[in-house]
């Protein structure tokens, strides 16, 4: 069922509201939200070093210019609760941020 019109960037598309959910969806409009890859690698690197998800969001600002806060940070790491870990899923993210790993555990003060 037609739902209004979503404009961005110059555009103007229609917009649409499925009656059996009452979902809103943009057909054509780009998926929203970080890389999959990142947000794996996050996970992976929280889980292995334990750092606190703001020293981890200042370290993805510093380095790899990603601006995003702790709460999505925990968001993220988060997730493989629900299951959203895909199984042996490659991440390009995932060296950098492991190189990371040092500094941030001597910012927390763990061995």
């Amino acid at each position: 069922m037609a739902h209004g019109f979503r404009e961005g960037d110059g555009t103007r598309r229609r917009s649409f509201r499925c009656t059996a959910c009452d979902l809103r969806f943009t057909p054509g409009a780009a998926p929203r939200g970080a890389d999959p890859a990142l947000r794996t690698a996050v996970r992976r690197v929280h889980d292995e070093t334990g750092v606190s998800y703001r020293l981890l969001a200042r370290a993805l600002t510093r380095h790899l210019g990603v601006s995003t806060s702790h709460v999505t940070v925990g968001a993220w790491c988060r997730e493989t609760e629900r299951g959203a870990e895909p199984e042996g899923a490659p991440c390009e993210y995932l060296s950098l941020l492991w190189a990371l790993r040092q500094e941030l555990t001597e910012a927390e003060g763990t061995p």
